[in-house]
Order: C-alpha cells, then structure tokens, then sequence
C-alpha cells in the first residue's frame, strides 16, 4: 500500500514536470514576443495595472490550500458525504470572499491608478481596461478554487498537466497574434481583452472536468453552521496571510512604479516570469505530496506525515538547486539569448529572485503539514505581519533612494524569518525537535548546495563570455548538483527508492521497444 502511494506521488511528479518543462518554454517564448509587441513602457503599464488587481486575486493560492485541506481531510477518512458536504460549503464561501474583493479592488484600485501610479495620460484609459478585466479574471479564479482543489485531492495530475499546457498555447497563439503584421489598433487593450478570454476559457475547463469526473463536484444548497464556521475561520486566516503575503509582492510591483516608472515594472515582470518558472518545480513536486500528508495526518499516522514533510521538502530544495545554479551564474547570458535586450537591473533581480525560490521551497510542505491540523490562526498572523514588514521595508528602501536591487534582498530576511516561524508553530503537530529539522532537512541542502557551487563558479570566473562557458557551466552543475544529492543529500533508503524509480521507468521503455 506505502509502495503504491510513492508510486503515485513519483507519476504525478513526473506528469507535472513533463507539464513545467513544455510550459516553461511556451511562456518564456511567449513572453519574448509579447514584449516586442507592446514595447518596454506597455509591457510595464500592463504588469503594474495587473499586479495591483492581482494583489486581491492572488490569494487564491492560500484559499486553495484551505479547501484541499478538508477535501483531503474527509478523503483521507473515506467519507464521500463529507467531501460533497466540503465542497459545496467551500464555494459558497468563494462566491462570498470572490464578491468581496471585486467591491474592494474596485473601490480603491481606480482610485489608485488616477493619483498615484505613473503612466502616460495618454494611456490612462487602457490601464483601466486591464484593470477591470483583471479584477474579472480574480472572480472567475474565486470560483474555480473548489473545482480545481477537488482535481488535486484526487491526484489527478494529468488533468492539471493537459489544461496548463492548453493554456500555455493559447498564449503563445495570442503572442504570435500581436506580432503579426496585421493591423490589430491599439495592442496593449487587445492583449488585456484576450488574456481575459483566455482565463475564461481554462477556468470553464476545469469547473466542466472535475464537475463530470467527481461525483462530489455536484453543487448542493446545504447549510452546515458547524462546519460552515470552522471553514470559513480557517480560510479566514489562510485569505488573511495571502494578502499580506500578496502585498509583498506586488505591493512592491506598485512601489517600483511610483519610483521608478513602468521600465522598471518591466524589470520585475520579467524576473517573475523566470521566477514563476522555477517556482513552479516546487509546486509541480509538492503538489503531488500535498493530498498524502493531509491523509497521513487525518488517518493520525504522524510518522508518515513527518518523513513525508521532511523528505519532500529535502527532495524540492535539490530540484530547485539543478535548475537555479547554472540560471543564477549565467544569468546574463540567458537573458540576451531569450530577450536579445531587456532593462538595467534585470539580471540582478533574476539572481535575487531565484535564491528567494531555493528559500521559499523550506516552507512549503511544512505549511502543508501545519495546514492538516486545522489549528492556523496563530501561525497565519505571523506570516501575515511576516508578509506586511516585507511590504513595508519594500517602500522603506525605495523612498530611501537605495538601489532597486534592495527590493530583492530585504525579503531574503523576511523569508529566513518565515522559515523559523514555519518550524516553530509546526514541531509540536510533527512530534520532533527543531535540531531535528535542522539536521535532518536544511543541513543536507546547505552542504549539497555549496558543494554543487563550487566547480561551476570557478568555470564560470575563469573561462570567457560565451556559447561555451554557458554549455559547459549547465553540463558541469548538473553533474555536479546529481552526485551531491545522490551520495551526501540522499539516505540509503532513498537512494533504493530512486534506483527503484529509474529501474522501473527504463523497463516501461524497454517493455513498449519489445512491443514494437
């Protein structure tokens, strides 16, 4: 039974890898065009306008985690009733939070664009546009959270798989659209009306699949006070954390822009570009984690629970470190081979932004094991005030005239401190020790982090600027960052695991070439 479930989890991770790796090069060649496209100044109004609604709609992440918490819960316990009764009390709950942050984005984002944001009179207008269809874009990603929570619980990966890459094409397809030669008028409020059609349509996928795949995604009118309230408290304080936590990021989006101009804001959507990207390879292997270590703990095996927690969240860090050593010291390169030219501080924000994704992958399947406990309000007001002081020091640092790089560095101290609190509210749940954690999680990846550094910084210092040094860095810090992880990152019984796990994907190849 344990065998089939690692089985499970290793299918889903490489179905969303396999799903990452075709997305990643959709959207960086989307990106690529739609930059030519607008040019500097729209691509930067659009990514100002849509990070200030996005800042309301962005806290579905959270919210999502808070329904895939009980859906998970009541399947662990293999209560069907349960998980129907959960999933309609949940979008009841999103209709509500969904209505209540249009009305808020709505009253204080217009007023915000007219007094403080810096943009073109000129291009005032469309700014409103992408707003508004950005604020109906936040709606219909209320909406969807129940639906799409119901396809992870289910681990059903291959449904996530296929409508991401559907709608990586319809992008790039949208991208291809603006670059062409035919007369489309103004580009900037063509790509803001399509980007909503396109979020539509994938948002009406997903409530179509799981409503026809899942008995449970039938909507009922229920009333359950008791765990009505319990729900709604507990994404009480998940919707409380994810917008401080939103704050952080594209409050900071909006700060660049009063100080700096939308050039800068196209920097930073670009870095987040790259950054999404590499984020999404702790997000394609936690995601297949998440369902088992709310089962685990809702069926009271705290001992899965715990080495799940432990070693997913080992196993994340060193899949983030393959693909972030060589990015972070050809990070020059990269850009002019995808760009061709892109704004000053780029390079620097993509470096900074890729340790902060090393960092945020020690939290993740720990706020997981926090979330199966139900018990968050505390634990969600420290990393809301966490949230907010990155905000604040944002500002702080701009208004200060320090360099724009400083936007990037203060929340690698607000991370570090996450990461403390992450452990100090979960050890008790997890029945271990803080030095557990630390010997047992982050000790590993420092040692094979700074061992995987070494050789490649030192091709990189020496050789020349170049094809190259470019090939050679990649080919030599995966090698590297491999045989680190292997011999020093891995236990004996993981390391059986992963030969078990390239055996059997070498004999499903072999098997299909007898076939043949």
């Amino acid at each position: 039974m344990k065998d089939d479930r690692n089985k499970r989890i290793a299918k889903n991770t490489g179905m969303l890898y396999f799903r990452s790796l075709i997305c990643l090069f959709l959207s960086l060649y989307s990106s690529r065009l739609i930059l030519q496209a607008l040019g500097v100044e729209d691509f930067g109004i659009y990514n100002a306008v849509g990070g200030l609604a996005a800042m309301f709609w962005m806290v579905s992440s959270a919210l999502s985690s808070a329904v895939g918490r009980y859906l998970n819960f009541e399947m662990g316990r293999q209560n069907p009733e349960g998980v129907n009764e959960v999933f309609s009390l949940s979008l009841n709950i999103m209709i509500l939070l969904a209505l209540f942050a249009a009305l808020l984005a709505e009253s204080l984002g217009v007023w915000f664009i007219d007094s403080k944001m810096t943009i073109p009179p000129e291009r005032m207008e469309v700014a409103k546009l992408i707003f508004h269809l950005s604020v109906f874009m936040m709606v219909l990603g209320f909406v969807t959270i129940p639906f799409d929570s119901a396809i992870m619980a289910h681990e059903r990966m291959e449904i996530t798989a296929w409508i991401n890459i559907s709608e990586a094409v319809l992008k790039l397809g949208l991208a291809v659209l603006l670059v062409s030669s035919v007369k489309l008028g103004d580009k900037l409020a063509l790509y803001a009306i399509l980007m909503a059609v396109i979020t539509l349509i994938v948002r009406m996928c997903s409530i179509l699949v799981a409503r026809f795949s899942f008995p449970e995604c039938r909507i009922r009118l229920i009333w359950h006070a008791k765990r009505l309230g319990e729900m709604f408290r507990f994404a009480f304080w998940n919707f409380i954390a994810s917008i401080s936590n939103t704050f952080s990021g594209q409050g900071v989006n909006m700060a660049l822009n009063v100080y700096h101009g939308p050039v800068l804001n196209t920097a930073r959507g670009l870095t987040g570009t790259v950054s999404s990207a590499v984020s999404l390879a702790i997000f394609n292997f936690t995601v297949s984690v998440n369902p088992q270590i709310t089962q685990s703990y809702a069926v009271g095996d705290i001992k899965r629970c715990r080495n799940l927690t432990f070693t997913g969240t080992r196993l994340a860090a060193y899949l983030i470190l393959l693909i972030i050593i060589p990015l972070i010291l050809e990070a020059d390169f990269v850009l002019t081979l995808w760009l061709g030219s892109f704004p000053a501080h780029t390079v620097n924000f993509v470096r900074l932004s890729l340790i902060a994704a090393l960092l945020y992958s020690f939290i993740t399947l720990f706020s997981v094991a926090k979330m199966a406990t139900g018990v968050v309000r505390n634990y969600q007001i420290m990393i809301a005030i966490l949230s907010m002081l990155d905000f604040v020091l944002a500002w702080v640092v701009l208004a200060a005239g320090l360099a724009p790089e400083w936007i990037y560095v203060t929340p690698l101290v607000v991370v570090l401190a996450k990461i403390a609190a992450t452990v100090w509210f979960v050890k008790d749940d997890l029945k271990c020790s803080i030095y557990e954690v630390f010997r047992s999680v982050y000790l590993p990846v420092a040692i094979v982090g700074a061992i995987s550094l070494v050789i490649p910084f030192l091709l990189h210092h020496f050789m020349q600027h170049g094809w190259l040094r470019f090939i050679v860095v990649l080919i030599v810090s995966l090698v590297c960052t491999g045989f680190s992880v292997y011999f020093i990152g891995c236990n004996r019984d993981e390391r059986q695991l992963l030969i078990g796990y390239a055996k059997s994907f070498l004999n499903r190849f072999q098997r299909k070439d007898e076939t043949n």
